[in-house]
């Protein structure tokens, strides 16, 4: 009887450094805010350094990801 293998064997460090990057933003992300709030910040600046984070992410991974593909 032969073994079958996952032929997306390889994929296995990809899928995890996904959900170790997920996994970071969900810690993170809520201590930037209350952090924020300690530092004497207004409700006004900590929602926009907590949008500010989403909107980075979002256009560098993109962009990272064109050089990834790239090289």
């Amino acid at each position: 009887m032969k073994v079958a293998h996952w032929k997306y064997g390889k994929l296995i460090p990809i899928y995890f450094s996904g959900f170790l990057d997920l996994f970071g933003v969900s810690i993170v992300l809520p201590l930037i805010s209350s952090h924020a709030r300690e530092l004497g910040a207004s409700p006004t600046v900590t929602g926009v350094i907590g949008s500010l984070y989403g909107f980075l992410q979002f256009f560098f991974k993109s962009s990272c990801c064109k050089f990834e593909f790239k090289y």
